[in-house]
């Protein structure tokens, strides 16, 4: 096939593929890990490169985003195949010719030290990502709340429980329980060293350091707090990874993730249910009025609704084989730099079929 009469059927597949694009963009959250694979699929033929051109002459959804490059920003936008930092027709025909005629291989996403897929590769937390990213929050929540104490993934030092309440295409990571610093009554360490097998082509969601809000406690800030309350008492709480007491660090297969600050995430309140004989969690039944010191019942029943804040890591599908991760965080509450929160946490994922 000619590269002149390829473009010219392309150009024809583009108007009839307009409607459809605009449809798909509006629904789905997508990314690519290789440069050219402008529809997200994974595989790089002609179909991206109707995407292109469709986005190029008939104003249809953009190429996908490209998964980031442990943290930092891709070396080329998705579809710029020739790396000159324009997306135009010249990219549509280095891409045709490097799909049929033994040409260039489009410019890597990540340069030419980080290898083309190669990890971490990690979603972007903007756009449509950032609902994702929120949504994803909220679920991680309810996955870790609902789950009963015996056995818990976050009580589980060795890795035994990992695949305690996954479901889906998303596998949920997390911290651990802290203890008290034996030395030290102000400081509370969190540490586990996991083995996990996890299966092929599963997200991979965690927090390096995570809080919220909710109406199950007294006081915090309320347990009959209202949606607007619970997201602003959130948001106060927030692990800002550019708040001087905040520290924060990730890193997979020995590759850091940089710029953290990117993944701080806020949830909407949502609804959640507790584990009846958990003992990590006790429902309040009255709290104290903060004005008047008077002590106040709490209704029981009643809605148990939880914001979130936290920095999250969404992490594209790891290849088969063995992985580590590893996530450190510390959160230091007050002047005092002995009174503190400290998490580290260690995975070995093996990635099977």
């Amino acid at each position: 096939m000619s590269t002149r009469f390829a473009i010219s059927a392309l150009m024809t597949a583009a108007l009839l593929l307009t409607v459809s694009a605009r449809e798909l963009s509006a629904e789905t959250v997508e990314y690519a890990l290789d440069n050219g694979d402008t529809n997200g699929d994974l595989t790089r033929e002609l179909s991206d490169a109707v995407h292109l051109v469709s986005y190029l002459f008939r104003d249809t959804a953009p190429p996908v985003p490209l998964a980031l490059c442990g943290g930092a920003d891709t070396a080329v936008e998705n579809g710029d195949s020739n790396g000159d930092g324009l997306r135009d027709l010249s990219d549509v025909v280095h891409f045709l010719s490097w799909q049929f005629s033994g040409g260039l291989e489009p410019a890597l996403a990540c340069g030419d030290g980080f290898g083309a897929s190669a990890g971490p590769r990690v979603l972007p937390r903007n756009g449509q990502n950032s609902q994702l990213y929120s949504r994803l929050a909220a679920r991680w929540w309810q996955w870790a709340l609902s789950l009963p104490a015996t056995d818990h993934p976050l009580a589980d030092e060795t890795g035994e429980n990992c695949d305690a309440g996954q479901s889906g295409n998303v596998w949920f990571l997390g911290g651990a329980f802290a203890i008290v610093d034996p030395d030290n009554p102000f400081a509370f360490i969190a540490e586990a060293d996991r083995v996990c097998q996890v299966p092929k082509g599963k997200f991979i969601f965690f927090p390096i350091l995570n809080t919220g809000c909710d109406t199950f406690e007294a006081n915090f800030p309320s347990c009959t707090a209202t949606d607007e309350e619970l997201v602003e008492c959130a948001k106060e709480f927030a692990p800002d990874p550019t708040a001087p007491n905040v520290t924060v660090e990730a890193e997979v297969d020995g590759t850091s993730i940089e710029n953290l600050d990117r993944f701080l995430t806020f949830s909407s309140p949502f609804d959640f249910t507790l584990d009846e004989d958990d003992p990590f969690v006790e429902v309040a039944t009255e709290e104290t009025d903060p004005d008047t010191g008077e002590i106040i019942p709490c209704p029981i029943p009643r809605p148990l609704r939880f914001a979130d804040s936290g920095v999250y890591i969404l992490m594209a599908p790891l290849r088969k084989g063995t992985h580590h991760i590893h996530f450190f965080g510390k959160l230091v509450f007050s002047e005092d730099p002995l009174s503190f929160f400290q998490l580290t946490i260690d995975y070995t994922l093996i990635v099977g079929n």
